[in-house]
């Protein structure tokens, strides 16, 4: 047995006894305490009581890899598709793999070394968000991939309100955020160059269904209650992998330009009084949207000055 296997169980929300787990498993009762000690060091909340065994409170929706398999066959090849219990990294996982020309997908339920813009960690509890990586070609050279980041957002809210959720709007250069809570985030690594471009890993982490004591220093909003109540979590990270790849296609053909408007219409902060930090350095301006490379536009005392991604972080003025 594995650990997947006795998650499959517990993933009904309802009591289990270890006795009638082990006989299910064909394996002992030690053995099915081993593998819960193991869950909960990767953040399972495994419920314990007397005389009626074991339950996960309100359950989990799994990912699934036969459903994902069949879901994305037009899209990649089913060995290219990496649906994973624990992960150090979903983007470090697929940094890792070898050239392919189909593009390939990690999918996690917990990540230990999950990260986000800047080397922050990202908060990554078990099977309670979706963090998922695809890597692909693109046959561009890295000077032109100014902006694809903040494409990917475009896409991204595109691809959540068509499954119901209204209201996603971007925050430059790399947020997903609804009513001023942060939904989730991309992060945009070169995995190598070449002559037929650049090979690229796109991760996204969501809030899917955290629970409200989560250790996070800002607000943040989860996407299932936002989503139509028959859209699954498995749905959704099919609906984001076809989303990620359209957008590659339209930004290979296109570049930025093709997205520009479309950021605009979703940028949180256009036209509102900002903070930029740089390091120690804060440029207190006002958010004129981005040129057609993605760079922020920031007006200060009557003039427009434009910044790049990288150690810049914008805040609204309060």
């Amino acid at each position: 047995m594995t650990t997947d296997d006795l998650l499959l169980i517990l993933s009904d929300g309802r009591f289990h006894s270890g006795e009638a787990i082990a006989q299910q498993l064909n394996t002992t009762r030690a053995s099915i305490w081993k593998y819960i000690k193991q869950l909960r060091s990767l953040g399972a909340d495994i419920y314990s009581v007397k005389g009626k065994g074991y339950r996960i409170p309100g359950g989990l929706e799994l990912l699934d890899q036969a459903w994902l398999t069949q879901a994305l066959k037009s899209f990649t090849q089913p060995e290219n598709i990496h649906v994973v219990t624990s992960i150090a990294s979903t983007n470090q996982f697929l940094l890792n793999q070898t050239s392919n020309p189909s593009p390939q997908i990690c999918v996690a339920e917990y990540q230990s070394s999950g990260r986000g813009r800047l080397g922050r960690n990202w908060h990554s509890p078990f099977a309670r968000n979706i963090y998922l990586s695809m890597r692909q070609t693109l046959p561009l050279p890295i000077d032109a991939l100014s902006g694809l980041s903040l494409a990917v957002g475009c896409r991204i809210a595109d691809a959540l309100t068509s499954l119901g959720a209204m209201g996603v709007q971007l925050k430059w250069p790399n947020d997903l955020r609804v009513n001023g809570r942060k939904l989730g985030g991309v992060l945009v690594e070169i995995a190598g160059q070449s002559d037929s471009g650049c090979e690229l890993v796109i991760g996204l982490g969501l809030n899917w269904d955290m629970s409200e004591d989560s250790p996070i220093d800002q607000h943040w909003q989860n996407l299932k209650p936002l989503v139509n109540s028959r859209v699954s979590r498995n749905h959704v990270v099919a609906t984001l992998c076809k989303a990620l790849a359209a957008c590659l296609t339209d930004f290979s053909q296109f570049g930025f330009s093709h997205f520009k408007a479309d950021w605009e219409q979703l940028d949180e902060f256009k036209n509102k009084p900002v903070v930029l930090l740089q390091g120690n350095k804060k440029t207190v301006g006002v958010s004129r949207g981005v040129d057609t490379s993605g760079a922020l536009l920031l007006e200060k005392d009557g003039s427009v000055m434009s910044f790049i991604g990288g150690e810049v972080s914008l805040r609204l003025l309060t």
